[in-house]
């Protein structure tokens, strides 16, 4: 579906790449306050869920749906602009359960600065998409508009027990997706020359693919509940789902327990070829919060390999790598193919400045251009005495020996009271804590409100995750003269 006018890139006419422009979650949420709510039988959807369209019933098994949808350029091809677009319209009908009656064009023209051929090239994308979906357009509406916008308003029809909404997902459901996520993520780097586009080729395909097929088996398998994700992203839209149904959900991800048998590190054998070809980002955190471990040379060597392989980014935060107790720890950047890796670091424990937010983020020239691509989108800068402290702070490292000599003697402290009492210590060769063996016989959250009984706040494993049980984690973070009477009352207690 390509244009035939000279190249024009319709993506530089606005601020934003598609949805990335509409208003913002909280935003929306001030300004749909004042839509007066509905009181009458008839309507069965309305703003109030944030559903994907109005649906007002017309007769005991019919319900009319009604939806809006347009936004700026989300690629430079015109034509797939359009069936983008109405695409994008039509999915909110599917995704109510109905099918697309007809629709309305509806347009916002920058005149003089576009041409009108491009104008008609896109209504004629638009106008493919729609036929494919059986729906007729009948007309529209124009205005003559700072940026370009297009998209329709759509009228489709459901029968009345098989409407799908959002507020009807139950305990124990299942998430289905239906199409890849990321595409905003790479029609974003489109429009700042991050990608080309015949980069988005795949994403086109997607973004063009009417949604009537995920309709009808979610219709056939009994679905309680349906959405369309587009511009808030699959958390933006499963917050409405859950909201509007009174339920919790639970994204899950690939999570590999942290094991004192493996020194902490993630077990990279347990990992299946077929998970190392979707991996697309790597977190590790060495050294490691809770447990205070870090990684090897060779683990890291060896990981970054794997990302080179299998082409997913490796993302280290180490916020805690400067500080150490007896020996300084190994940076990711260490690794010999360096290529897929990316190092996060900050000021928040080397320097105590947690809250300001000032960091430094490195890796190979093509990963850092592409996050200075995205950044300023997603955030502002810290204000400018935040700024000028930081230079300071990441010019010193005096302060930072200091620190690192203060955690020490902390710790040295505690470590008699604790072996005194048999309480053994893993890893804690950095960061600024202690990862302790619960004593027998007790689980950590018991233990914890046990010390908390006499003053102490301690972290039980579980706060981390299933595999944190058995362990407890002690915070360096008090005093010196407030570690000796914590010393003194884990030897009473413990």
């Amino acid at each position: 579906m390509a244009s035939t006018s000279p190249k024009l890139r319709l993506t530089s006419f606005s601020h934003g790449a598609g949805c990335a422009c509409k208003l913002g979650l909280l935003d929306l949420a001030e300004v749909l306050k004042n839509v007066p709510g509905a009181n009458d039988p008839r309507v069965l959807v309305d703003a109030a869920t944030r559903d994907d369209a109005a649906v007002y019933q017309i007769s005991p098994d019919r319900a009319l749906i009604a939806t809006v949808d347009f936004f700026t350029p989300i690629v430079d091809d015109a034509a797939t602009w359009g069936a983008i677009a109405a695409t994008n319209a039509l999915s909110d009908v599917y995704a109510m359960g109905g099918m697309p009656l007809f629709a309305l064009n509806l347009v916002g023209w920058p005149r003089g600065k576009i041409p009108f051929e491009l104008l008609g090239e896109v209504i004629t994308g638009a106008g493919t998409a729609a036929a494919a979906a059986g729906c007729l357009v009948l007309g529209g509406h124009s205005v003559d508009s700072l940026e370009p916008h297009f998209g329709m308003a759509v009228i489709g029809e459901a029968h009345t027990d098989r409407l799908l909404t959002n507020a009807g997902a139950r305990p124990g459901d299942v998430l289905v997706l239906t199409k890849p996520l990321g595409t905003g993520v790479l029609t974003t780097a489109l429009k700042r020359d991050v990608i080309g586009e015949s980069d988005l080729a795949e994403a086109v395909r997607s973004m063009t693919s009417l949604n009537d097929g995920a309709m009808r088996a979610a219709l056939s398998a009994k679905a309680h509940a349906a959405t369309d994700v587009t511009g808030f992203g699959l958390l933006g839209h499963l917050g409405h789902v859950v909201r509007a149904s009174g339920v919790a959900a639970e994204i899950g991800f690939e999570q590999l327990p942290l094991l004192e048998a493996n020194e902490f590190l993630p077990d990279l054998d347990a990992i299946d070829e077929g998970t190392w070809s979707r991996t697309a980002i790597f977190w590790i955190n060495y050294p490691n919060n809770p447990t205070g471990a870090v990684a090897p040379l060779a683990f890291l060597e060896g990981l970054g390999s794997l990302a080179a392989e299998h082409d997913f980014l490796l993302a280290a935060d180490e916020a805690y790598t400067e500080l150490w107790f007896d020996e300084p720890p190994h940076s990711a950047l260490e690794a010999s193919d360096r290529s897929r890796v990316a190092v996060f670091q900050t000021l928040s424990k080397r320097s105590s400045m947690t809250g300001y937010r000032s960091g430094f983020v490195a890796g190979s020239t093509e990963l850092i251009s592409a996050l200075r691509q995205y950044r300023p989108t997603v955030g502002t800068a810290p204000q400018e005495f935040v700024q000028r402290a930081s230079v300071v702070a990441w010019n010193d490292e005096e302060h930072v020996e200091r620190t690192r000599e203060i955690y020490r003697r902390k710790r040295d402290v505690l470590l008699p009271a604790l072996r005194g009492r048999g309480i053994r210590v893993a890893g804690s060769a950095a960061t600024m804590y202690l990862w302790l063996e619960v004593p027998d016989g007790e689980g950590s959250e018991e233990l914890a409100e046990r010390l908390l009984e006499h003053g102490l706040i301690v972290s039980p494993g579980t706060f981390f995750g299933s595999s944190g049980e058995g362990y407890w984690r002690l915070a360096l973070v008090p005093t010196e003269a407030e570690c000796e009477r914590a010393a003194e009352i884990l030897e009473r207690v413990l």
